[in-house]
């Protein structure tokens, strides 16, 4: 009983988390053509481009974890630690 009710919280689980990667993939390109017009106007972007690429892997990684794919959860929650701490120093230095 336990593994179907697992099973039924993912089936209401999984559109949700796809509609926050839409989302987070949405703004990622739209901070990212920012950047592309102008660099030095919009040099603040860098930091919100890998946090939102951070929060993106970690929602993935999620993901993963509740569909039992442990080698690809580990591989993206470490992508998103390192976009977290790549944010972090974007942030030391744009200020």
């Amino acid at each position: 009983m336990l593994g179907y009710e697992s099973k039924r919280s993912l089936r209401r689980l999984g559109p949700i988390l796809d509609k926050i990667n839409i989302v987070f993939s949405i703004c990622i390109v739209i901070s990212g053509i920012f950047l592309v017009v102008n660099v030095e106007k919009y040099i603040f972007m860098f930091p919100v481009l890998f946090l939102l690429g951070a929060l993106m892997n970690m929602t993935l990684s999620f993901k993963c974890y509740k569909m039992a794919e442990m080698g690809r959860m580990v591989v993206l929650a470490v992508a998103a630690v390192l976009l977290g701490v790549l944010s972090i120093v974007a942030f030391i230095v744009t200020v």
